[in-house]
């Protein structure tokens, strides 16, 4: 997660050390993530770990889980949800 002017979290896509892409969320929108940063090996496996990233807008959330073995991606939504 960082921070840019004050402004809401977003990431950052970073490739060999070198910045590709910059992305920040809309001010109403905010992300939980216990660690603050998400590394991957070049094979997509998460480094060290996976984990669970939770996304708020208003009353709505969602989640994102990482998968720590494979790194694969599932967006908890539909049937899942309360």
């Amino acid at each position: 997660m960082m921070y840019k002017d004050g402004s809401n979290s977003g990431y950052i896509l970073v490739d060999n050390g070198i910045q590709v892409k910059e992305i920040y969320v809309p001010k109403d929108v905010n992300i939980s993530w216990p660690n603050r940063k998400i590394y991957f090996r070049r094979d997509g496996t998460p480094n060290p770990t996976g984990g669970t990233i939770k996304v708020f807008d208003g009353d709505v959330s969602k989640e994102i889980t990482i998968v720590p073995v494979s790194g694969r991606v599932l967006l908890k939504e539909g049937q899942y949800e309360k």
